[in-house]
């Protein structure tokens, strides 16, 4: 569709996380969709999608693989995905031209923390993406070399403002990236409770940040326990994620 979103014209009925070529010809998607990277199983496949005439072609049938994004030069694509046997969530890199169709390309990251959401820099030397192996789900990046998408260095990190970050887009300049944030938060409350009749009594009472647990007094008379709900902000986008809400610098 147009930039002011008129003709809108469908293209597949398949597809998520659409990554345009350099060129504006195709669009590469994953046959598999998400909402939390944690809890994504089953197995994905690219396909790259001509604009003009819907027309679809088979770019890698790894074991696994999902959102997609393409290369500046539009050599290659950069996916993640889950390993064989294995909850391994790691980086590949795949030859755009169908040429490592079979094989998935090469990969990128292939330790036992959870990487995802790979983005180029647009000078194909960076790739940018979210992992957990700081501790916490937040922006890494690591040295690429674009033309044979073979890692130069070890991942580096670079933080942003979040408990947790992912679903990143890099500004045309390499300066800015936009995210996602999700935050949760649980609250502690305390109520009376009849261990004879195995009931609470009353509404529960207080109510202090905690983290999500339940306990019983030792007594036995009173119970806690903990609730979470959603955090306040932008409302969740088609695709159940929540929208973009944070933009960070970038060296």
């Amino acid at each position: 569709m147009d930039a002011t979103g008129e003709s809108v014209r469908r293209l597949s009925d398949f597809g998520f996380d659409p990554s345009f070529s350099p060129d504006g010809r195709e669009i590469v998607v994953g046959s598999v969709g998400f909402q939390f990277p944690m809890e994504r199983t089953g197995r994905g496949e690219l396909w790259a999608i001509d604009v003009q005439s819907g027309k679809k072609r088979e770019v890698a049938r790894p074991d696994d693989a999902a959102q997609p994004c393409w290369s500046p030069r539009g050599t290659r694509i950069a996916y993640w995905g889950l390993r064989k046997d294995s909850g391994q969530r790691d980086l590949w890199t795949v030859a755009a031209d169908e040429s490592e169709l079979a094989s998935g390309g090469v990969a990128v990251t292939n330790d036992a923390p959870l990487d995802w959401s790979p983005v180029w820099a647009p000078d194909g030397r960076q790739l940018y993406f979210a992992s957990n192996r700081g501790g916490t789900m937040s922006l890494w990046r690591i040295a690429i070399e674009e033309t044979s998408g073979r890692a130069l260095a070890e991942a580096e990190a670079l933080t942003t403002p979040a408990l947790w970050s992912g679903q990143y887009s890099l500004a045309s300049d390499g300066r800015r990236i936009a995210f996602e944030s999700l935050d949760w938060r649980s609250t502690l409350h305390r109520v009376a409770y009849d261990p004879v009749r195995e009931q609470t009594i009353g509404a529960p009472l207080g109510g202090s940040p905690t983290t999500p647990s339940a306990t019983a007094g030792r007594a036995g008379r009173r119970t806690a326990s903990a609730s979470r709900s959603t955090p306040t902000g932008p409302a969740p986008t088609s695709s159940g994620r929540s929208a973009p809400t944070g933009a960070v610098s970038s060296a």
